[in-house]
């Protein structure tokens, strides 16, 4: 998961107390960071909330919260001297941690070079597994101190499993993040949280970004959902979002807003959605 590897470059370089071993140690999930003011500013591929684990043993693994296994290129080895933590990559790059804070036993912050932070809460172990969710928020105005995590969407959380998949798929859904996308074709703002509204027949998709819409006819056969010459199959996790993976592997995962379907919809802060890119052919080439 090289996209938290390279995150790591935004983060400020300050000074890190020498008792931060013992409080660094442990599990952690990276649970907000402070929204930018505007998409420019933003990362395009988004932020994930991600699972850190220092091990004690000068080990760190990175991983997407709902998985309990690191890629290569998310461990490092880390140290803790002259004020700071050293991270070492598996391609010999280094980052360094500074000015880490410890507000209480549960949270660690992060500054970061763009201004804000990152805020971390303390996980039970690399295996809790957590509801996957995009952290980078664009809020325009002032954001009052002590409010910069906060987030008032408000999510249908009821168990629909017993409906059949028609009338499952039917409602309001938040796109919370894409996986294995190839990283060509991503805009160069990256993908924002819409809204897609399945009616029974029709699919909507409702820009956050700019207000627009645009409406597609759906046939559900079968277990899978044909738009025009797209395929896509329909499955949910253990936290009821819906996830849509299309022929080539690619997936998006939606999280359910209302089981209403008309207008108006919610109002959603704007976000970056996190976008799990896979290698291109070129790259992987490269590394054959």
């Amino acid at each position: 998961m090289k996209r938290i590897s390279f995150w790591l470059m935004t983060l400020a370089l300050c000074g890190l107390p020498a008792h931060a071993r013992e409080k660094i140690e442990g599990a952690w999930e990276l649970s907000c960071i402070t929204p930018v003011d505007s998409i420019e500013n933003a990362d395009p591929g988004g932020v994930i909330n991600s699972k850190w684990i220092f091990d004690g043993n000068g080990r760190l693994q990175m991983l997407q919260p709902d998985q309990t296994t690191a890629g290569p290129d998310d461990v490092a080895t880390y140290s803790i001297h002259d004020g700071q933590v050293e991270l070492v990559f598996q391609d010999g790059s280094r980052r360094y941690l500074r000015n880490l804070q410890f507000p209480n036993r549960g949270t660690m912050r992060l500054p970061r070079e763009s201004g804000g932070y990152s805020q971390f809460r303390r996980i039970a172990s690399a295996t809790t597994l957590l509801e996957p969710r995009s952290l980078q928020r664009v809020v325009e105005g002032e954001i009052k101190p002590g409010h910069e995590c906060d987030d008032d969407t408000r999510y249908d959380k009821r168990d629909y499993a017993s409906l059949p998949l028609h009338d499952r798929l039917q409602g309001t859904w938040e796109v919370v993040m894409y996986r294995n996308l190839s990283p060509r074709g991503v805009p160069p703002y990256g993908y924002s949280n819409d809204i897609n509204v399945f009616d029974a027949n029709s699919l909507i998709v409702h820009s956050t970004a700019n207000g627009t819409d645009k409406k597609f006819s759906y046939v559900l056969r079968e277990g899978v959902i044909y738009i025009g010459d797209m395929v896509m199959t329909p499955s949910f996790n253990q936290w009821s979002q819906l996830i849509l993976t299309n022929d080539g592997g690619g997936q998006i995962y939606l999280k359910r807003l209302s089981r209403d379907t008309g207008k108006p919809y919610p109002k959603l802060a704007l976000k970056v959605v996190w976008i799990g890119t896979e290698p291109d052919s070129q790259e992987k080439d490269s590394k054959s």
